[in-house]
């Protein structure tokens, strides 16, 4: 009859309409879900992210090993100058144990002082911690705390200065390395004297410190009209002997950076230049770093 059909007619409508709100409501809880699942993984990246670049920077400050480094940023809530002190707490226990270990990196380095220069080699486990802030500042405090005058035992003396050996654990313990200093010298300068220095390979961020290192004491008969000129002299001996591929040839018969002249004869031309009239060579010097020394025992001499 013609009341059924309106009634299926409204029936059909009223289905339409709810199949409709079921569909708009199911798009929305659905878009809702997924928002949502795209908010907690953005944040999840963005936490890793974070994680990843401070790990990054601690094991660039410090050296550490990359799994002390992520305990430590995940110990201190992101914090970086607490993770700092994680780390330094967690390694000094372990510090004592690492001195022990084979050091064979590092630079080897100089520090020009009032009465001549001290010479030394700072050794460490790989070249990654020598690259290091912590290992550079303590190579700076050295540097910083040589004499003015030599010592019966300049390597006793630098080890023995007020805080070294506390700097010295702290920074073992951070890099997780053995760091030590390996031998020293001390050049003294002589009346009216200067020592001469070059470094071959530079340890980038330091001062007079690289790979190989040359000193050069030279003497005047007299003090030179100009003392700057005369230091020049020095330095330039120091390069020529890291140069210099005979060393079984005595230094001043040695061709002067392969030209014509010999070492002698080219320090006869400089002394009447900086005005001396004679140079003499009183002391020389050519270290290299992680070198066999002698008295050294055989696994440290294979460093």
């Amino acid at each position: 009859t013609g009341r059924d059909c309106r009634n299926d007619t409204w029936n059909d409508l009223t289905l339409q309409f709810l199949y409709f709100i079921d569909i708009t409501l199911l798009t929305k809880m659905f878009r809702s879900l997924n928002f949502g699942f795209r908010s907690v993984s953005r944040r999840q990246f963005s936490d890793k992210s974070s994680l990843m670049k401070g790990v990054k920077e601690l094991r660039g400050l410090t050296g550490a090993g990359l799994n002390d480094c992520r305990a430590a940023w995940v110990a201190a809530e992101g914090s970086q100058e607490e993770a700092l002190k994680w780390l330094e707490k967690k390694g000094i226990a372990k510090a004592d144990k690492k001195r022990s270990r084979v050091t064979g990196a590092g630079v080897v380095s100089a520090a020009h002082t009032e009465g001549g220069s001290v010479v030394f080699e700072l050794n460490t486990e790989t070249d990654f911690v020598a690259k290091t802030d912590g290992f550079k500042s303590l190579l700076c405090d050295i540097q910083e705390s040589c004499p003015a005058q030599g010592t019966d035992n300049i390597l006793d003396t630098l080890n023995n200065v007020d805080g070294f050996q506390a700097k010295l654990t702290t920074t073992i313990a951070t890099t997780g390395e053995n760091i030590k200093i390996r031998r020293a010298v001390w050049i003294p300068k002589t009346e009216h004297g200067v020592v001469g220095l070059y470094v071959h390979n530079r340890a980038e961020g330091t001062c007079d410190s690289g790979a190989l290192l040359a000193a050069v004491s030279l003497t005047p008969e007299f003090e030179p009209r100009d003392g700057d000129a005369f230091l020049r002299v020095a330095n330039s001996l120091a390069q020529h002997i890291v140069a210099s591929s005979d060393e079984s040839i005595p230094l001043l018969e040695q061709k002067f950076m392969q030209q014509e002249k010999t070492v002698g004869g080219w320090l006869k031309a400089k002394a009447k230049e900086v005005g001396c009239r004679k140079i003499a060579v009183s002391d020389t010097l050519l270290w290299r770093c992680g070198e066999a020394i002698e008295g050294e025992t055989e696994e440290v001499a294979s460093e």
